[in-house]
C-alpha cells in the first residue's frame, strides 16, 4: 500500500494522518473478532466513550465491571492509550453489553 493511503484491516479501511497512524488503535493478537484479522491496527474513534456514557455508565462504574483502573480506561478514552489489547477489549465490550465491533 502506499504511503499516506491508510491500512487495510479485514473490511475495514484505516485512514492514515500525517504521520501514516490513526490517532487510536486497537492491535489484535488473538483469535478473528468481528472480522478483523489478527495483527491488524483498528481505530476506535471515540467510540469507547460514545458508547459507555450512551449506556449511563461513569468510568468508576465501567472500570468495576471491566477490572481495569480507572486510570487506565481515561487512557484509553483520552486517546493517550493507543493500542489495547484484545482482551482488554473483549471485557470493556462485555462490560458494555455490546460487541466488540461496536467500540472499533
Amino acid at each position: 500500500m502506499l504511503p499516506g493511503a491508510g491500512v487495510q484491516a479485514g473490511s475495514v479501511t484505516v485512514p492514515a494522518c500525517s504521520q501514516g497512524s490513526p490517532a487510536l488503535s486497537v492491535v489484535t493478537t488473538d483469535s478473528l473478532v468481528a472480522g478483523i484479522a489478527p495483527g491488524n491496527v483498528v481505530p476506535m474513534n471515540g467510540k469507547l466513550r460514545k458508547v459507555r456514557e450512551r449506556k449511563g455508565l461513569t468510568q468508576v462504574a465501567l472500570c468495576k465491571r471491566a477490572k481495569l483502573t480507572q486510570g487506565y480506561l481515561s487512557l484509553l478514552e483520552s486517546g493517550e492509550k493507543k493500542a489495547p489489547s484484545i482482551a482488554v477489549m473483549k471485557r470493556l465490550a462485555k462490560a458494555l453489553g455490546v460487541p466488540v465491533a461496536e467500540l472499533l
